[in-house]
């Protein structure tokens, strides 16, 4: 994992009922080739630590990293206060895994038929399958590849 941030941080809110309690950063720290949405981030704030989450745009030049209730309440922590900040870029490969070619070609054909696919569609099954961190999620988009391909 990729250290992005490392430092302290004001604990914002967004004006208005429900609004959301975050950590604001500028955009320049995210990788230009990604997304928002599409990057997964973990860390700690204050020494308690957090995975899977998403960085958001803010539309200003800025992204911020939503802090629920519940990490607040074990760290102390409301709007106005610092926060000691780790953030680490989880990645989601940028190329087949050997774990998807080994599955692809359990299934007799459906490893040829992938490799027929265009660069930009190999890419965005790759980022399906692996955006999830649970395993049976990944099992699951793994196998609808492999019904997808069945059709072709």
């Amino acid at each position: 994992m990729q250290l992005l941030v490392e430092g302290n941080y004001l604990l914002e809110r967004f004006q208005g009922k429900g609004g959301w309690t975050f950590v604001k950063f500028p955009k320049e720290i995210m990788p230009s080739s990604k997304a928002f949405g599409m990057m997964k981030v973990s860390g700690t704030l204050d020494n308690h630590s957090f995975e899977g989450k998403h960085l958001m745009p803010m539309g200003n030049g800025f992204i911020f990293l939503p802090v629920a209730k519940p990490i607040r309440t074990k760290i102390g922590k409301e709007e106005g206060d610092v926060v000691h900040v780790n953030l680490y870029q989880e990645e989601i490969p940028d190329q087949v895994p050997q774990e998807l070619i080994d599955c692809l070609k359990d299934d007799p054909g459906k490893f040829e038929l992938f490799e027929q696919l265009s660069e930009p569609e190999k890419k965005q099954w790759v980022e399906y399958i692996y955006s999830s961190d649970k395993i049976e999620d990944k099992s699951d988009r793994i196998i609808k590849l492999l019904e997808a391909l069945g059709k072709n």
